[in-house]
């Protein structure tokens, strides 16, 4: 039997994969059609739900629900600025999530240096979790991912 993982936004990881460590990065830009699906994941319950969850950590901590508490301990120990937290954030990587639910990567617009890696679950139509922050390595070039990411760091109405 094979899992596959299915990426919904390879292509936002594509250029940073593929270039060789040589090769100057080059800026991302979507066709139409590709933007206009990209920005369909920020009208997602999955997405807007993490939005809420960060608001919420941010300005009452004690009012997370107990089913998200996981999430809130991992940032806990990150000790991320609330203000960061507040802040707009670029989805990065939207994906499906082999326990179900989606995995949603947040970079922060401002602080290019903070992604989180979320598993965001539905629970029934639009209700949804947060079940848990993944800490990963991130082994992102910065400065090339700055380069790449420019147009959707910081867009006027693509963030969340």
């Amino acid at each position: 039997m094979h899992i596959k993982k299915l990426l919904l936004l390879s292509l936002f990881l594509l250029p940073l994969a593929s270039q060789a460590q040589t090769e100057a990065p080059k800026e991302l830009v979507l066709n139409q059609e590709q933007l206009a699906k990209y920005g369909q994941t920020y009208k997602t319950a999955e997405v807007r739900h993490l939005r809420q969850f960060l608001n919420t950590y941010a300005d009452h901590r004690q009012d997370v629900s107990p089913a998200e508490e996981r999430a809130a301990s991992v940032l806990d120990e990150l000790k991320i600025d609330k203000k960061i937290l507040k802040g707009k954030f670029l989805v990065y990587l939207f994906s499906n999530f082999l326990g179900g639910g989606k995995g949603v990567s947040i970079v922060s617009q401002d602080h290019p240096e903070i992604k989180l890696d979320f598993w965001v679950y539905k629970i029934e139509d639009n209700e949804c979790e947060v079940r848990d922050l993944l800490v990963q390595q991130d082994k992102r070039d910065i400065e090339a991912f700055k380069i790449v990411y420019r147009n959707y760091l910081h867009h006027k109405t693509l963030y969340m």
